[in-house]
């Protein structure tokens, strides 16, 4: 008996001095001092202790969800014309589309920004709208792309729009825009048919398409700028990842890499193109956390490549606990020219296997890649 309980205050003394030697940027922050969504400043730069964990669930990545045409290119707009145009076809991720559209006016004088959808078959098409986000005007960009992705996860819409035959509708309805000012929009919808969509903007908001310049086009000679437009095949990523006795202590989970940043096709430049930041990327980041002494856990996200913000969703073993969750609560952004700083997303007792699954998109004018990091406390 006496050998029993020698042995097993061993175990426990080497679980307790294994924790206490782990010497971390964040090992003197009592996280429950914080509140969800504010901001962890970190003593040294977390990625020097980091030990990353694989993704568990990599091959159940789904192939498709819904096409994403992203806007962001020219971001600064000085004159009227398309930003981006492409068709979305029904036997496409079965017409299911998502558009991101972000510019700003950098002309003197007024231009309204809006979403077109034009039907060119010879019978009607009709469009589903399903969520639907406007951030703007504004001249906060950061902002504005917080409250956009915030406005998105909140929104719920069932609308249905019949569209004849060689007529143009609107998406998004014009946002006036006054120099300096930004527009963000995020809207899902289905189509039934092929319909061409177009992101422009016009000193007229009811002038026709007809005579509007593509905008962007560079000279012979000039160099080329990074374009940030164009169709993808998909809008979403997943991951999930487990956190169980093995893997206790200071991790990370290193999501929305590089490697990861879409590669798609512009069909207004007829060329291959990669959406820098996953502008309009939904992403679905699990974790499967095992209880152990029921020690409490939060999950913190690490910005690595600039000025980052978000808003997000959060569900704890499928239940809805927050929705349009934005992050940085008190600040527009984290991780200006430092990367020792981390938004506070998630802290709670592990009493059973939980399963927290946060959906989250980046703000529009932030930076990738990011880390989530899983920390005992």
């Amino acid at each position: 008996m006496k050998t029993i309980f020698l042995s097993l205050f061993l175990v426990l003394t080497l679980i307790n001095s294994a924790y206490a030697s782990i010497s971390t940027p964040s090992s003197l922050i009592n996280y429950n001092n914080h509140n969800l969504g504010n901001t962890i400043n970190f003593e040294a730069n977390p990625a020097v202790f980091l030990k990353t964990l694989s993704n568990k669930l990599e091959d159940e990545q789904p192939e498709s969800t819904r096409t994403l045409l992203f806007s962001d290119f020219p971001e600064y707009i000085n004159k009227p014309g398309i930003s981006y145009q492409d068709t979305i076809y029904p036997f496409k991720n079965k017409g299911k589309f998502r558009v991101f559209d972000y510019h700003v006016n950098s002309s003197t004088n007024p231009l309204y920004f809006s979403i077109l959808l034009t039907n060119k078959n010879n019978h009607s098409v009709s469009v589903h709208i399903e969520k639907t986000a406007v951030s703007g005007p504004s001249m906060n960009y950061i902002a504005a792309g917080k409250n956009a992705v915030k406005e998105w996860l909140n929104s719920s819409v069932d609308k249905t729009i019949e569209i004849e035959p060689g007529k143009t509708v609107f998406l998004a309805e014009p946002v006036c825009l006054n120099k300096d000012q930004l527009v963000n929009f995020i809207i899902d919808a289905t189509v039934s048919d092929a319909i061409q969509v177009s992101t422009v903007a016009r000193s007229d908001p009811k002038a026709s398409l007809r005579g509007l310049a593509l905008l962007g086009k560079t000279t012979k000679g000039e160099k080329k700028p990074t374009i940030l437009r164009g169709t993808f095949n998909t809008a979403d990523y997943y991951h999930s990842y487990v956190i169980g006795l093995d893997e206790r202590g200071y991790k990370v989970v290193g999501v929305a890499g590089k490697t990861e940043y879409l590669q798609g096709y512009s069909a207004v430049d007829r060329k291959k193109v990669i959406n820098y930041g996953n502008y309009g990327v939904l992403y679905h980041t699990t974790f499967k956390l095992i209880p152990f002494l029921q020690i409490p856990e939060a999950i913190v996200i690490n910005s690595r490549g600039g000025a980052f913000a978000t808003a997000s969703s959060i569900a704890i073993n499928g239940e809805l606990v927050t929705q349009g969750f934005v992050a940085p609560t008190e600040t527009t952004a984290i991780g200006l020219n430092t990367v020792k700083q981390g938004i506070l997303v998630y802290k709670e007792h592990i009493l059973n296997s939980d399963e927290v699954e946060i959906n989250w998109m980046p703000a529009g004018g932030t930076n990738l890649p990011v880390n989530f990091i899983v920390q005992p406390y």
